[in-house]
């Protein structure tokens, strides 16, 4: 806690926390949108569970794919920039 507590002594830092938390808000209300509506629409709040899992299990692969895609390109600059030495 006290980590936190020197961090938000930063000015600059309090700036950007104060600044991302409505961003940070409206994502987390994605969650309760698509749970509220599925489990309205079927009446089943097993159903708007999985469909929570299965939001879940697309945002980690769009996140493993941008990782592996990342390392991809990582790897492809620094071959050309070794060539490019010689």
């Amino acid at each position: 806690m006290k980590q936190y507590l020197e961090l938000l002594q930063i000015p600059m830092a309090r700036k950007l926390l104060i600044a991302a938390t409505p961003a940070r808000m409206a994502y987390s209300m994605i969650s309760l949108s698509i749970f509220f509506k599925t489990e309205r629409e079927l009446n089943s709040i097993t159903l708007a569970g999985i469909a929570l899992g299965l939001n879940a299990l697309a945002g980690s692969v769009t996140k493993l794919t941008r990782a592996y895609r990342d390392w991809e390109t990582d790897r492809k600059s620094t071959r050309l920039n070794s060539s490019h030495r010689l």
